[in-house]
């Protein structure tokens, strides 16, 4: 009889013991993991399906040949494209070389737009002064625009590249007064990784940034990042100036900047939201030094500048790098 009941007691343990945790439990360790799985998903789907697409459209002999210059140029024109009609007509550029633009996949109402407006060339053909030492009109984030950060997937070779940008909206980057062309400090600008759901060993393949004039003719380039390892975020410094026209005009070269990274093809698996920001120094402000990964702070960035009261940050909206 004793050998009885303990074979029940025994058989009920390995019962209890092979049920299911408690509902609570369960759902707790579902939610951890589905939240975790979700950051990665839309990312490796998209991809997936962008690498079906390329494949038929290789086997039809439907792809160009890959020209980095003209690539280069057509990321640049969709950051800064301004209305739906733009970004399509862009977009179906891209995808000629195999390129597709991960923000129309996750919203396809707005696209990833930023509140980024149309500026027409500055017209200041009445300038006549430069700036080494001067008086400098206060100047503030609301004085540029900063666009929402944009990822392009190239199903060719499988990697990613992250885009920013932005320009001003006034002419509250010139001096008042004063001598020569020095304006201040170098500028920094690009993108900061926040609420990072996920690991990632950061391969960076190529950087390219470059600040531009009104026009877009003269420009300061760069293919070296300056700050940051690419893993929470990544940033450039490039020298604003003042330039005279042979016509007395003066152009400012500072007026517009542009920064991308590219990253190789595990970059899909990093959950995160992507913030773009920019740091504009004028008179006797400079940057020291430049962190990423800071907690509580926007973009994860934290900057340290000298005579802080002549510099101002700007930040765009965040892009969800996966589901959230």
């Amino acid at each position: 009889m004793k050998i009885k009941v303990c074979s029940l007691i025994i058989a009920i343990i390995i019962i209890l013991c092979a049920l299911p945790i408690s509902a609570s439990a369960t759902a707790s360790n579902v939610s951890i993991e589905k939240t975790l799985s979700n950051q990665v998903v839309a990312k490796t789907t998209f991809a997936q399906e962008m690498d079906a697409k390329i494949a038929s459209r290789i086997e039809n002999g439907d792809i160009k040949n890959f020209d980095e210059n003209e690539v280069n140029h057509l990321k640049e024109q969709y950051t800064f494209a301004t209305s739906k009609e733009e970004k399509a007509f862009y977009s179906s550029e891209l995808e000629k070389f195999g390129i597709y633009i991960f923000n129309e996949y996750i919203d396809d109402d707005s696209n990833g737009f930023s509140d980024v407006t149309l500026i027409s060339p500055y017209d200041d053909s009445n300038a006549s002064i430069n700036s080494l030492i001067g008086s400098f009109p206060t100047s503030s984030s609301s004085d540029v625009t900063v666009t929402i950060p944009t990822v392009f997937y190239d199903s060719v070779v499988k990697e990613w590249t992250v885009t920013c940008g932005g320009q001003w909206k006034n002419n509250n980057y010139k001096p008042y007064f004063g001598i020569g062309k020095y304006i201040g400090d170098s500028d920094a600008f690009g993108v900061g990784y926040t609420h990072i759901q996920s690991s990632y060993s950061t391969c960076v393949k190529s950087a390219y940034a470059y600040i531009a004039d009104q026009n877009g003719g003269n420009r300061i380039t760069t293919t070296n990042r300056s700050d940051g390892d690419g893993a929470n975020g990544f940033g450039f410094r490039l020298p604003d100036q003042l330039k005279t026209n042979p016509d007395e005009s003066v152009m400012y070269i500072g007026y517009k900047w542009y920064g991308s990274c590219t990253y190789d093809t595990y970059f899909s698996y990093y959950g995160c939201l992507i913030t773009g920001y920019y740091i504009h120094t004028y008179s006797n402000a400079e940057i020291d030094t430049i962190s990423f990964g800071i907690s509580d702070n926007i973009a994860g960035v934290n900057a340290s500048i000298s005579n802080s009261s002549k510099s101002f940050s700007a930040y765009s909206s965040d892009l969800k790098w996966g589901n959230w």
